[in-house]
């Protein structure tokens, strides 16, 4: 287990001289010590940058670098991540340096040019150190939660069953509010919080840890000022039932104390889950009248917000009288049919239809109005996700398209779920195969470039914009394809034209290094000894006249 914790580890190397971040990042055996993944920077802000979008564990990092040095990376990591281990591997033995290094919690400070060994070891403890933090918070939760579970677990299902019926009777909430020892006073004015996760990218966003610890967060921070209940609805909301409980109960200060905590919430969130977090919150009501009523409110309020807002935090707006018309929900609740489709997660594609087929086939949908206002929304779904792709809809889907004009779908639900199912298919079959003659393309002409230009820039970047593609994309397009990384074939291809050229060409080995883009020679010398085990004028000796 420990073993398959530690492989986890991620590194981060930064340093504005280029070759030397490469050789650290691909001559030294980092998987040995229990590093999974070795990620590269070449300044501060492109650190920052890895940072956001890579779960990083572990930074080496220079001090002295252009725009942002290491100490003022050192210093935003502390604030921002303060759980990343830092070391300092530097050419500059300097007391002032060596001293603010340890006043921003670094853990090793070494100097260049370090042994491999040292900075095995130095990284090696440092996996070691987030193992047993992490044993010890996994020890010290599953305790905690052992002990709760039960009693978490019936408060929750108790709020689920205030937010379902229309009414509860006092009696019987005065017998559950002593037996579970809820702090909630019965008159005094409680709201109703929603929250919704937005990380739809992220396909573990909604779990139960998340959820978990989004819960334990907003604990911590709103009960200062109130009591907080919560649960999670069958939407993928979490519930959060609040009652002030501080002596200074006016309207403007609970107000304030309100937003306030909202706000801590969802910036503690995004800080320390790198999620984002939307909340709409109710009027305040007597506590326990109107619950379930208050509910439908704050949901029929987010209904509304599944566009491009994230990150909100407001106040379900004073409404009319409730029209007893609906409007089929899942039509619209995130991760949209759009969404999904966007994302190419085509089996929860076809998953999305089996729910909204499932909510229109309740009594209170079946109508003609109904079964249009679904085929419209698909209508419009699959007509933008075919433009989108520079497609024709009537091109990919053939006879659904002639369905489509002539209103045949709509007959029956049945007809039209059949429809929607077939049109989906279609647009996969069609859309994968057209993406994977694309990616082919792209990795031919990654490949040929690189041929061409081994001497000159062939960083991500510019290869990137060789193919006009964002270098991360890039760099997953290439993985997918050949099943080898970009960083992985350049190695591979510089090795392989260097040997040909030392057993075809007399060229001094400086010079066979500038041939294929490697012209610090030792370095050069290095990776190639690792590659084929000998050095190049061995490899050139055993090759014979």
């Amino acid at each position: 287990m420990t073993e398959e914790l530690n492989m986890q580890q991620q590194l981060l190397i930064v340093d504005d001289e280029q070759h030397w971040v490469d050789s650290l990042a691909e001559t030294i055996d980092w998987k040995s010590v229990g590093i999974g993944g070795v990620f590269k920077a070449y300044s501060g802000f492109e650190a920052l940058d890895v940072l956001q979008e890579h779960a990083i564990d572990i930074i080496i990092t220079d001090i002295r670098m252009p725009e942002m040095d290491g100490l003022e990376l050192v210093e935003r990591i502390q604030v921002e991540w303060p759980n990343v281990k830092c070391i300092i591997l530097t050419g500059h033995a300097d007391f002032d340096y060596a001293q603010t290094a340890l006043r921003h919690k670094v853990k090793n400070y070494l100097l260049k040019p370090a042994e491999d060994e040292e900075l095995l070891e130095s990284v090696s403890l440092l996996v070691q150190e987030l193992q047993q933090e992490i044993e010890q918070f996994t020890s010290n939760n599953n305790a905690l939660r052992t002990l709760q579970q039960n009693i978490s677990l019936i408060k929750s299902n108790l709020l689920q069953e205030l937010i379902k019926v229309k009414s509860y009777p006092l009696e019987k909430w005065a017998e559950k509010k002593t037996l579970l020892g809820l702090p909630f006073q019965a008159d005094e004015p409680y709201a109703l919080l929603l929250l919704r996760i937005e990380d739809e990218n992220a396909p573990n966003s909604a779990d139960s840890l998340i959820q978990y610890a989004v819960c334990n967060i907003a604990e911590e921070v709103f009960s200062r000022y109130f009591h907080i209940w919560h649960s999670t609805d069958h939407y993928g909301y979490i519930v959060f039932l609040i009652q002030f409980n501080h002596s200074d109960n006016t309207d403007s200060n609970r107000k304030y104390q309100l937003e306030h905590s909202a706000s801590r919430l969802q910036h503690n969130v995004k800080v320390f889950l790198n999620r984002q977090v939307s909340i709409l919150f109710s009027h305040w009501h007597p506590f326990p009248y109107e619950i379930s009523q208050t509910y439908e409110n704050v949901v029929s309020a987010f209904r509304q917000k599944v566009g491009d807002d994230r990150e909100f935090f407001m106040q379900v707006p004073n409404q009319a009288a409730k029209n007893e018309v609906q409007a089929i929900s899942s039509l619209y609740e995130p991760p949209t049919l759009a969404h999904l489709l966007e994302l190419g997660r085509w089996n929860d594609a076809e998953h999305k239809l089996d729910l909204i087929f499932k909510e229109l086939s309740q009594s209170k949908y079946e109508s003609q109005e109904h079964l249009m206002e679904a085929f419209f929304h698909f209508s419009s779904v699959f007509t933008f996700f075919a433009h989108k792709n520079n497609r024709n809809l009537s091109t990919l889907i053939g006879n659904g398209f002639h369905q489509l004009q002539g209103g045949q779908a709509i007959q029956s639900i049945r007809q039209l779920e059949a429809w929607a199912h077939q049109i989906i298919g279609q647009l996969r079959n069609d859309l994968i195969k057209d993406m994977k003659l694309t990616r082919l393309e792209t990795v031919v002409k990654v490949q040929q470039y690189l041929e061409l230009n081994l001497e000159g820039d062939v960083s991500l970047q510019t290869i990137a914009d060789h193919v006009f593609l964002h270098p991360s994309h890039l760099s997953k397009i290439y993985k997918l394809e050949t099943g080898e990384g970009l960083s992985q074939y350049l190695f591979r291809l510089r090795m392989e034209k260097a040997a040909f050229i030392l057993t075809q060409h007399h060229l001094k080995i400086y010079e066979v290094g500038e041939k294929v883009g490697l012209p610090n020679t030792p370095y050069f010398i290095k990776l190639f000894k690792k590659h084929f085990g000998v050095t190049p004028q061995d490899y050139r000796d055993r090759q014979g006249p």
